[in-house]
């Protein structure tokens, strides 16, 4: 799958003591394939703004890094069974964060598949303690003509 597509974005957070929040989006975006790997590149408006955040996701099987650009700077790496340190950077300040991935697995990683499916399940971490519960579920989709 190469060229625009639709991408659909659900995920939920339970941070301690709270409800689960889920948010929903969709976004048009463009889809190529690169040393083997499939770079999607979308935007997103920032809640409650009109600030603007680039998002470039690069899907392997064994992996899925997430580079934001804009109001909103950071670079995530999902690896089931693994752990990531980065710094989440908003116009607030700049926020370390460790990423732990229980689960990750993609389907549809193929040129001839119309659509690319990635579920993960991480907790994020800061100074540390567990600030959130996460799971993140994309779809990339060939938009209807």
């Amino acid at each position: 799958m190469t060229g625009e597509i639709i991408l659909s974005l659900k995920s939920s957070h339970q941070v301690p003591g709270q409800e689960t929040q889920v948010m929903t989006s969709n976004a048009p975006g463009t889809c190529f394939i690169k040393n083997g790997k499939y770079h999607v590149l979308y935007e997103e408006a920032q809640e409650g703004g009109d600030a603007v955040i680039k998002n470039h996701l690069i899907l392997s099987v064994e992996q899925m890094e997430l580079r934001q650009k804009g109001a909103i700077r950071s670079k995530m790496v999902f690896s089931e069974n693994q752990k990531h340190a980065t710094d989440y950077i908003t116009p607030y300040g700049q926020i370390p964060i460790v990423i732990h991935t229980s689960g990750y697995e993609v389907t549809g990683l193929s040129e001839e598949s119309d659509q690319i499916c990635v579920v993960t399940q991480y907790r994020m971490e800061s100074g540390g303690a567990n600030v959130t519960e996460c799971k993140m579920e994309i779809t990339v989709s060939i938009p209807e003509p």
